[in-house]
C-alpha cells in the first residue's frame, strides 16, 4: 500500500520529471518539457520515478492506484543511471570527463547533467563511484597531454572541461580545472611553470573575476601570460559559444597573438610612504558591467537613490507602490520590467508611519506579497530595545537577507542618523552615506532614502532637500516629487529624475493620490509628462520666503552646535545646505550669533559662535528693516550728515541689521555722533555694536570681516 507522498517528491518546473521533463501544474496535453504537465513523482528511495505521460512508458510496469507508469533509475544498469543519473533521479549525466595523473591513472571524474549542472566522483576501487573529491589530489584537466605537448605551445587556460575539448579537437593545447570559476588552486601553478598561457574566460562577472585570479597566481612563474576577451561574445558565453558562432582556429590564434601580456596590479612598481601604501589598480583589471536596475532609469539596483519632496505629496505612498511590485515580480509604474528575475523582498526603515495602521494598509492597497517585505524596527538587546541608525550595517544586512531583499527603503533620512552626525556637514554626511552605498554594492540591493525638501530658496533643484549637499553627492540617482505645477490644487504628483551618474534621464512621471477601499492613499499613475525636475521647483512663495529664516536659523544652530567655527566655513555649509548668503546673514541676526576675531594680522579670522542662551529668536525691527533702504535719509541735499539724532538712530538700525558687515561713511558718521566719539578716536568696533543696540534698542551680533 503506497503511503501519502511528499511535497519534495513531487515534481516542479525547477526539479521536473527525468523522464518527460514535465511537472504537476504543467499545462496538459501532448508534449514534452517544462510546460507540459505529469503528476508523477520520485520515490523515497530515489531509486524509481513514475511518470504520467503514456508516450513516454515503452515497457515499464503501469501502477493503477497512481495512474502513472513506473520506471527504475537505479537498477544497476550503467545506461538507465547514465540517461536519468545516478539516484537522484531528477537528471541526467551526459558527459563524464576524466582527470588522470602524470602517469595516467584516473584520480576522479567530473559529472555533467542535463539540465545543466555538474558533480565530481571518484572510484572507490570496486567497480563503484564515490560522490565527492575528499582526499583527492586535484590536477588540472588533460595533465597527461599538457606535459607531452611542445614546452613552447602556447596553453589555453578555459573554465570547462567541454571548453578543453573542443579547443584539442581544433589541434590547441587547453586545460581548466575542476569545479570551474573560482576554484583555481596555488599547486596548478607550477604545472604552467615556464608556458605561454592565455587564458580564456567566460563572459560573465564570475568569468572577469576568474580570469584575474589565474593570471596574478601565474604573472612570475609562466614565462608569459594573457587574458583574452573575445569579441561579440554573448553575456555569460563562453570559447566553446565563441567557435560555434564562427569563431575560427586562426582567428583566435590572431587575437591571442594581438592581445598584450597581463600585469596584475600589485606587481606595478611600489611606491613606500611609510606606513601607507598606494593601493593602484589598472583599468585593464576591472571588469566592466551594465548597471542593473530595480526601475531602469529611476531607482538603480546595488546603488544609493535620494527622493526629496515636501510632506504630504506622497514619497512613502510611491515607495510602497515600489515596493509592492518589486514582491511581486510586477513591472514598475512606466510598464517596463525590472532587471530582477523574478520577486524579491523589501526592507522598511520608518519613523514617521505605523505598521498596523498605515504601511500595511498602504502595501495591502498596492497589492504586495507583504510575506516578503520585512520592516526594520529597533534593535534588541535581552529586555533592551533602541532605535536604529545607519551606522546598524550588520542589522540591515541580515533584513536584506532575511527576506532576499532587493530593496531598501529609508524613509525619512534624518530619523536615522546617530546623535552625533550632523547632517548639514559635509564630511558627517560622507561618512555615514559612503558605508551604505558599500553595502548596497555588497548585496545588489537598492537603497532609497527619503528625506524632506528645505524652506531655503534655491534656483537649483540639487540644493532644495533637507541638509548638506553631500547626500546627493553621495547618490547615484536623485528624485523629486511636487504638485504638478499645472494642476496645484490638485492630487495629482510629479515624480522626476533630478540626477542621474548613471544614464540619461528618463521622462518624469505622473500620478495621483487616490484613496484605496481600506481607506490609505494609493498611488494611481498616469504616464509621462514634460515637466521636469527645475520646473517642480520653481519660485517659492511668500510663505516660503518668511519660513526661509526659520529653516537658515536651524540650520546654523545644528552647524555650530559644537562650538565656535571660522565664518567662511559656517558660510560655505550654509550654501551647501541650499542656503543663500542674504538669508544667512539675517537668520544670523535671528539667531543672536557672535562673531569674534582670532589672531592678528594676516592670520586673523572671524569666527562664529551661538550665545549663551541659545536658542532664541532675535527678531530685526520692521523701522530697521524699512531704513535699510533708505540709508541716506539722515543726509541733506549737499551729502552732509543731518543733525536730527533721530535720523542717526535710524541710519545705525538700518547697519545693524544689515546683511553685509562693512560700515559705509554714512555709518560710521552716524554712530559718532550717536556715541560721542571724534573724528580721530576709533575704539573697538565690538564696543560700538553693543553700545549702538542699546542705544538703538535693536539686539543684534556683532560685524564679522574689516568693519569701520
Amino acid at each position: 500500500m503506497m503511503g501519502t507522498v511528499d511535497s519534495h517528491q513531487r515534481y516542479t518546473r525547477s526539479r521536473p520529471c527525468p523522464v518527460c521533463g514535465g511537472y504537476d501544474g504543467g499545462k496538459r496535453g501532448a508534449g514534452n518539457g517544462p510546460h507540459f504537465h505529469c503528476h508523477g513523482f520520485l520515490s523515497t528511495d530515489g531509486r524509481y520515478t513514475r511518470c504520467s505521460r503514456a508516450e513516454y512508458a515503452a515497457d515499464t510496469p503501469f501502477e493503477e492506484k497512481t495512474n502513472t507508469w513506473v520506471h527504475r533509475l537505479d537498477s544497476g544498469d550503467q545506461a538507465a543511471i547514465e540517461l536519468y543519473g545516478a539516484s537522484d533521479g531528477q537528471r541526467r549525466i551526459v558527459a563524464a570527463y576524466d582527470y588522470r595523473d602524470e602517469a595516467g591513472a584516473l584520480l576522479y571524474q567530473a559529472v555533467r547533467y542535463h539540465p545543466k549542472g555538474f558533480k565530481q566522483r571518484q572510484p572507490d576501487g570496486q567497480g563503484d563511484w564515490i560522490w565527492n573529491i575528499k582526499e583527492v589530489r586535484l590536477i588540472p584537466y588533460r595533465l597527461p597531454e599538457l606535459r607531452a605537448a611542445d614546452p613552447a605551445a602556447t596553453v589555453y587556460v578555459v573554465e570547462g572541461e567541454k571548453d578543453v575539448e573542443n579547443l584539442r579537437t581544433l589541434g590547441f593545447v587547453a586545460t581548466c580545472n575542476a569545479m570551474g570559476a573560482g576554484k583555481w588552486r596555488a599547486e596548478y601553478n607550477e604545472f604552467l611553470r615556464g608556458r605561454h598561457v592565455v587564458i580564456v574566460p567566460d563572459n560573465d562577472k564570475a568569468g572577469a573575476d576568474h580570469a584575474r585570479t589565474v593570471a596574478s597566481a601565474l604573472v612570475g612563474i609562466a614565462a608569459s601570460v594573457k587574458v583574452l576577451d573575445l569579441p561579440a561574445l554573448p553575456q555569460g558565453g563562453d570559447v566553446s559559444d565563441w567557435l560555434t558562432s564562427g569563431g575560427t582556429p586562426e582567428r583566435l590564434t590572431g587575437l591571442a597573438d594581438a592581445t598584450r601580456d597581463y600585469v596584475a596590479s600589485e606587481h606595478l612598481p611600489a611606491h613606500d610612504t611609510g606606513e601607507w601604501r598606494a593601493k593602484i589598480t589598472l583599468l585593464s583589471d576591472v571588469a566592466p558591467e551594465q548597471v542593473r536596475w530595480l526601475w531602469p532609469g529611476y531607482i538603480p539596483l546595488g546603488k544609493l537613490t535620494v527622493i526629496d519632496g515636501d510632506p504630504g505629496n506622497g514619497k512613502s505612498t510611491v515607495m510602497c507602490d515600489i515596493a509592492a511590485r518589486v514582491s511581486t515580480g510586477r513591472a514598475m509604474p512606466d510598464g517596463v520590467a525590472s532587471d530582477l528575475d523574478s520577486p524579491a523582498g523589501v526592507v522598511l526603515l520608518s519613523a514617521e508611519d505605523g505598521p498596523a495602521d498605515t504601511i500595511r494598509p498602504r502595501l495591502d492597497a498596492a497589492a504586495a506579497d507583504v510575506a516578503r517585505v520585512a520592516l526594520l524596527e529597533c534593535a534588541v538587546s535581552g529586555e533592551r530595545e533602541r532605535g536604529i541608525t545607519l551606522a546598524d550595517l550588520g542589522h540591515i544586512e541580515a533584513a536584506i537577507a532575511t527576506v532576499n531583499a532587493a530593496l531598501v527603503v529609508v524613509d525619512p533620512l534624518m530619523a536615522f542618523l546617530g546623535g552625533e552626525t550632523n547632517s548639514y556637514r559635509d564630511q558627517d554626511m560622507r561618512a555615514v552615506l559612503a558605508p551604505l552605498a558599500r553595502l548596497a554594492d555588497r548585496t545588489g540591493a537598492a537603497i532609497v532614502v527619503i528625506r524632506h525638501f528645505s524652506k531655503g530658496q534655491t534656483a537649483n533643484v540639487l540644493y532644495r532637500g533637507g541638509g548638506s549637499i553631500g547626500i546627493i553627492g553621495a547618490a547615484r540617482v536623485g528624485l523629486v516629487i511636487a504638485p504638478d505645477p499645472d494642476e496645484p490644487d490638485s492630487p495629482r504628483r510629479v515624480l522626476a529624475v533630478a540626477k542621474s551618474n548613471l544614464a540619461i534621464k528618463p521622462p518624469a512621471m505622473a500620478y495621483r493620490l487616490v484613496q484605496a477601499a481600506n481607506g490609505v492613499a494609493y498611488a494611481s499613475w498616469e504616464g509621462a509628462t514634460h515637466h521636469t525636475a527645475a520646473m517642480l521647483t520653481g519660485p517659492q512663495s511668500d510663505d516660503e520666503e518668511r519660513n526661509a529664516q526659520t529653516d537658515a536659523a536651524s540650520v546654523l544652530r545644528e552647524i555650530l552646535a559644537g562650538g565656535a567655527l571660522p565664518a567662511d566655513d559656517v558660510k560655505a555649509e550654509g550654501k551647501r545646505a541650499g542656503i543663500s548668503e542674504r538669508t544667512l546673514w539675517r537668520a544670523k541676526a535671528k539667531v543672536g550669533i557672535r562673531a569674534r576675531k582670532e589672531g592678528f594680522g594676516d592670520g586673523a579670522r572671524w569666527l562664529w559662535e551661538l550665545p549663551p542662551d541659545a536658542p532664541y529668536d532675535r527678531s530685526v525691527p520692521k523701522d530697521a528693516e524699512v531704513c535699510q533702504s533708505n540709508t541716506l535719509a539722515g543726509f541733506g541735499g549737499d551729502g552732509t550728515l543731518r543733525d536730527d539724532p533721530g535720523d542717526d538712530r535710524a541710519i545705525c538700525r538700518a547697519w545693524l541689521a544689515r546683511d553685509v558687515p562693512t560700515m559705509s561713511t554714512a555709518h560710521i558718521a552716524a554712530a559718532r555722533r550717536l556715541l560721542g566719539i571724534g573724528d580721530g578716536q576709533f575704539g573697538d568696533v565690538r564696543v560700538w555694536r553693543a553700545r549702538l543696540a542699546e542705544i538703538c534698542s535693536v539686539n543684534t551680533a556683532e560685524p564679522e570681516g574689516d568693519a569701520a
